[in-house]
């Protein structure tokens, strides 16, 4: 007897069939048939969302025929001119430094997807293997917004040192060398780079690879400048200068004699990643990059009978775009 769509949504955090001695890739009758499975799958990890918690989200277009929805910036900071002269009509300082962020959404950002489970297998399995099929549209729903939103960062960046701070003493990627990996020298720096343009250093995304660094590095180690492991967001791993930081494998990676592109131009003369360290208002709100909804995260159901498959859709609309690109930073290192 076939599950409800109730039952089918009851359990989850159950993952990945693929290493199965018996998977799923195989022949019903010739691999799963008559044999008795774990009902508990071995999960293989992967990454969650983690960087639309940094961004401004705007809502306004989900539900509507809206198509753009126009985000506010300043380009500047205004000076006002308030020495007068005795009797004399004030000075007026015309508003002009104000600009704004078009956001539309095109045929691309509709993102969606299917997984599907055939009769067969799912009848003949202990495993509710609809609850791994969501599994992966889910981890799927995720990567595509951090890979949209790390694309639109390496897109805004300027080929300056505004947006680059490195290990070592490089300047470019071309002249990292070996032994150029992540310092507690390139985070101050990459700090120092975004408090210079007026932006507070809040969070930093790092690489595992990165985060390697940290542990072998004593000043990072030592626990009254690294902080605890309590989980304050999601994600974080820990504090360092009052950065929250984050793990993630969803950071800017290149390999020997890649182009970074498209941002210095420049060939990356070993292996290396790219953290991210994200600044915000002196209050603490985002406005380095936008994130505009059109349609949220979804996950549907359906039996299709005709071809007896249980399929499970994936769809989710949004826009990324870069609102100050002087407020945000890469931190270029190799990997060893």
């Amino acid at each position: 007897m076939s599950k409800t769509i109730m039952e089918l949504s009851a359990a989850n955090n159950i993952t990945d069939t693929a290493t199965l001695d018996s998977g799923t890739s195989s022949t019903i009758y010739a691999d799963l048939g008559g044999q008795i499975w774990k009902e508990r799958v071995v999960q293989y990890a992967e990454d969650s969302r983690y960087f639309d918690q940094f961004a401004v989200v705007d809502k306004t277009m989900v539900g509507t025929g809206t198509k753009t929805v126009t985000i506010p910036k300043s380009t500047s900071h205004l000076t006002i001119t308030t020495s007068q002269t005795e009797g004399d009509v004030r000075t007026i300082t015309e508003m002009t430094n104000l600009d704004a962020v078009d956001l539309t959404v095109s045929a691309s950002s509709f993102k969606y997807g299917e997984v599907s489970v055939t009769k067969q297998i799912f009848m003949t399995s202990t495993i509710d293997l609809i609850v791994q099929a969501k599994w992966k549209i889910g981890q799927a729903l995720a990567k595509d917004l951090d890979s949209a939103i790390v694309t639109a960062l390496e897109s805004g960046a300027s080929s300056t040192s505004t947006n680059h701070a490195y290990g070592g003493d490089a300047t470019t990627p071309a002249t990292l060398a070996a032994g150029d990996t992540l310092t507690p020298d390139v985070i101050a720096d990459g700090m120092s780079i975004l408090e210079t343009n007026n932006f507070e250093p809040k969070y930093l995304v790092l690489h595992p690879k990165q985060i390697r660094d940290c542990r072998k590095d004593p000043q990072f180690n030592n626990a009254s400048e690294y902080g605890s492991n309590v989980v304050v967001m999601k994600g974080e791993v820990g504090e360092y200068l009052g950065l929250k930081i984050f793990k993630s494998t969803n950071v800017p990676s290149y390999d020997s004699a890649d182009t970074d592109s498209p941002q210095t131009g420049s060939a990356w003369s070993a292996d290396g990643k790219k953290g991210i360290l994200i600044g915000t208002l002196k209050g603490g709100e985002a406005c380095a990059y936008a994130l505009a909804w059109k349609e949220m995260p979804g996950v549907d159901y359906e039996y299709d009978k005709k071809r007896a498959l249980h399929r499970i859709f994936y769809d989710q609309c949004f826009v990324v775009g870069v609102i100050h690109n002087a407020a945000y930073c890469f931190l270029h290192t190799t990997d060893s």
